[in-house]
């Protein structure tokens, strides 16, 4: 749930920002007397799901529950927000319930759904989780031979050391060392020759299936697509395929795309359903003996194919792909992007891992003395770079643009602490990017929450929405000296307790009940602000807050009275 407040303050800043560029003043929520919360059409849960942290407990909220429990708050830590797992040092919490277990090797497996939300396409999951002293589904612990190696195949297949497993139950005969775990999806599972659908033997027409790619299959007779679901009227995944007369006996993989048998070669795309159109490239069976396989390309003889389709520009004998790249595809006369050659001075035939190399985090080329930064919209290409700039490079720990910045000082800045994306503190000092932020004291720059910050004598919000332009602009009105964040997402000083930049009402013993659903967007044009109604507890009473939008807080007295605030 934080994670939208975060979101949903962006809109309320930049509000904020068009008046005044560099200062916010805080402003009051807005108090109104008849604030309810309403069902929308389209929120299909009554809480934002996460956890919600108090002074003395904790709650969590699942779709329709809610949980209040009283974990070690020294030890508490939370491993999947979004799944509703924590951890402390007595055991594991799922969704609020606890579970006594060693949590070394905790690990989230895999996920099922255990109930469908009428509507919609997803409905509610749970989730099958292990420590070294045992696996679960939720709070249900299973029976598996060895905890500790147990680990999921696919969303439905599992194995330790000693069996494979669909979903809890043990597939006899199946062996953990043979699965294959590239050939295996979904609800099939592969161990060599044999392969299993919803952890039983798969059969066509009463013979054995084998599976030659991750699309194809055979047996004796026939050769089989995968379609992707049950056929109503036959309940098989796979379909007979005839467009081709394949030679079954001979028929095995190149690649997951390419097959061959005795007499021909087939592109077959590894997609599902496998349309029986035809699939032979066109060369002669002469040729068969000399291929070179790609993902997407294969050589024959003098020609480049991709896919089907013979690709001229290609040199055949010397062509290669970038390893694990296919889009990215190089021969003697130069380095490609499908149809665009990229702008090197080529003077030697480029050779990956000795004249040529790719730096895949940065999106980068190096190709003799020379590199090239490939981006759509921004794409830089340096040329005569020293031996020493070209090692920088490689290491994969500058891109591009900061290797030619014209600041030369910033390659020699220490980064202490990186705070967000750009924004870091390096030498005794606060940066945005390459930008040192004068008047920031960083010794006392600290984190709040979300994306506000503050030291000894500002609060500064950090809009890092506007690209390259991203900047802090100061937040006016809190008494610094106290103000910090809470784990919910607020913040607060000695005063008041805030939502941002929305002063809610005075902080004395605040906890944070319950947040429940509110405005959610309905189509992809719909630009209304996501809202939630969050429910408050401080001296005074009890508030109703709808935040995200206007920011309006009604006050509810001194008793707690939930009919009174439900439009049904």
């Amino acid at each position: 749930m934080k994670y939208v407040l975060y979101g949903i303050l962006v809109l309320t800043i930049m509000q904020h920002s068009r008046a005044q560029y560099r200062k916010i003043q805080l402003t009051d929520a807005k108090q109104v007397e008849h604030l309810k919360m309403e069902k929308r059409w389209n929120t299909r849960c009554k809480y934002d799901e996460g956890f919600i942290y108090n002074k003395d407990y904790m709650i969590y909220q699942a779709c329709d529950t809610a949980v209040t429990f009283y974990p070690d708050r020294k030890t508490f830590q939370i491993k999947k927000w979004n799944y509703g797992f924590a951890v402390d040092k007595n055991g594991v919490y799922y969704q609020g319930q606890f579970i006594k277990v060693d949590t070394t090797g905790f690990k989230i497996l895999a996920s099922r759904e255990i109930k469908e939300i009428e509507g919609y396409v997803h409905g509610i999951d749970s989730y099958y989780w292990r420590t070294n002293g045992g696996v679960f589904f939720g709070t249900k612990r299973l029976s598996v031979s060895d905890p500790q190696t147990f680990e999921a195949l696919t969303y439905c297949y599992f194995r330790d050391k000693n069996h494979v497993y669909y979903y809890d139950q043990i597939i006899e005969g199946v062996a953990p060392n043979l699965v294959n775990e590239e050939l295996s999806r979904g609800e099939l599972l592969n161990e060599g020759k044999n392969v299993y659908y919803k952890g039983k033997r798969l059969y066509h027409k009463g013979e054995a299936v084998e599976q030659v790619s991750s699309m194809i299959f055979k047996t004796s007779k026939y050769v089989l697509g995968y379609n992707g679901w049950e056929d109503e009227q036959t309940h098989s995944i796979l379909v007979e395929l005839h467009s081709e007369p394949f030679d079954i006996p001979t028929l095995r993989t190149l690649s997951d795309s390419y097959l061959i048998d005795k007499n021909h070669l087939y592109y077959i795309p590894p997609s599902y359903p496998v349309r029986d159109e035809g699939f032979r490239v066109p060369v002669s069976k002469e040729e068969l003996s000399s291929i070179r396989v790609f993902t997407k390309f294969v050589v024959v003889g003098s020609t480049v194919y991709y896919e089907r389709k013979p690709e001229k520009r290609y040199d055949a004998a010397t062509f290669e792909v970038i390893p694990a790249h296919q889009y990215y595809q190089y021969d003697k006369k130069g380095i490609y992007n499908w149809d665009y050659k990229l702008p090197f001075r080529y003077t030697k035939r480029p050779e990956y891992g000795k004249n040529l190399f790719f730096i895949d985090e940065k999106d980068l080329f190096i190709y003799e003395n020379q590199a090239y930064y490939y981006n759509y919209d921004n794409s830089i290409y340096a040329k005569n770079l020293t031996s020493k700039q070209i090692e920088i490079l490689k290491q994969g720990k500058t891109s591009l643009k900061d290797l030619l910045s014209p600041h030369p000082h910033k390659e020699l800045l220490q980064k202490e602490q990186e705070y967000d994306y750009n924004l870091y503190k390096a030498d005794g000092y606060i940066y945005i990017g390459e930008k040192l932020q004068k008047g920031v004291d960083a010794a006392t720059f600290e984190y709040l929450t979300g994306y506000f910050y503050k030291d000894k004598n500002h609060v500064y919000y950090y809009d890092r929405w506007r690209g390259k332009e991203a900047h802090f602009l100061m937040v006016e009105g809190y008494d610094i000296a106290t103000l910090r964040g809470d784990p919910n997402g607020f913040m607060m000083d000695k005063d008041y307790y805030y939502y941002g930049t929305t002063r809610l009402f005075k902080n004395k013993n605040v906890e944070l009940l319950a947040v429940y659903t509110g405005y959610r967007m309905g189509c992809s044009q719909d630009r209304t602000p996501t809202t939630d109604y969050y429910l408050f507890k401080n001296d005074q009473g009890y508030w109703l807050a709808e935040l995200g939008d206007e920011n309006v807080i009604r006050f509810l007295g001194t008793e707690l009275k939930m009919s009174e605030l439900k439009n049904d």
